[in-house]
């Protein structure tokens, strides 16, 4: 059966809202990607701890007696990387994007597309007094790094600190489909980055070397949840309203 197009109506628009719930629920749930008229950007508030596995990563990376010992849920997403622990109430700022695949209103190329978004955060994070760089290059420290999202790097996102020490601030990710990309995007909160290493399964020594690697390459955020949410949607909604591809899309072009 054959997918109605999606319509181009209030092409500029640009919805926003929040989200609470079990991990689960948020990476499953969504606008239908079928009837996308406008983008929406969604703050997620999760309510339960989960480890959160990239979409081709291997389910044997789980270290299953661990994360039942622990009460800790396993989800998977649609987007790639690494795995991340997502906890509720540590300070970490989790925003999905979801955007119409209409030409030109998001770059074609994925890397152009991730420093498009990158730059939308960084600009977001300005407006907090948060001098961050985005990230323009892959960037692994050794292979096994990208068991998890933020022992490794991948142009689009957010680092601070001097060049020569800088660390990872937000990890970001991206998918397409027929009718949509979607960006999945989490700011580190306060919580021990080397905690997500409890509930992987790997090889002592490499256990060992990520915990030397997130220990001092994971930045912590500043909070301010649905403040910086807002600001990230208003700096989206800005780049897609000033984007002469919206009006030549409608005229025809």
């Amino acid at each position: 059966m054959t997918s109605p197009e999606p319509t181009t109506s209030g092409a500029a628009a640009l919805g926003f809202e929040v989200w609470e719930g079990r991990p689960a629920d948020a990476l499953t749930s969504g606008v239908d990607p079928t009837s996308v008229a406008q983008g929406v950007v969604r703050l997620v508030r999760p309510t339960e701890p989960t480890l959160v596995l990239g979409s081709t990563q291997d389910p044997s990376v789980v270290n299953r007696d661990a994360v039942e010992r622990d009460g800790v849920c396993v989800a998977r997403r649609s987007t790639g990387g690494g795995a991340v622990l997502v906890l509720p109430d540590d300070g970490s700022v989790w925003i999905d994007v979801l955007l119409p695949k209409w030409p030109r209103l998001v770059p074609t190329d994925v890397v152009a597309s991730m420093l498009w978004f990158g730059d939308a955060w960084r600009s977001a994070l300005a407006r907090f007094g948060i001098a961050a760089s985005v990230a323009e290059q892959v960037e692994c420290a050794f292979p096994e790094a990208r068991a998890v999202c933020f022992a490794a790097l991948v142009p689009g996102e957010l680092l601070v600190g001097p060049p020569d020490r800088a660390q990872k601030l937000v990890g970001s990710a991206q998918r397409r489909s027929r009718w949509t990309v979607r960006f999945s995007s989490l700011m580190w909160g306060e919580a021990d980055p080397c905690l997500v290493l409890r509930y992987l399964r790997l090889a002592e020594p490499i256990l060992q070397r990520l915990e030397v690697l997130l220990s001092s390459r994971v930045a912590s955020g500043p909070g301010h949840g649905e403040q910086l949410a807002h600001e990230l949607w208003r700096q989206l909604l800005r780049r897609v309203r000033s984007n002469p591809a919206l009006d030549e899309w409608d005229k025809g072009a």
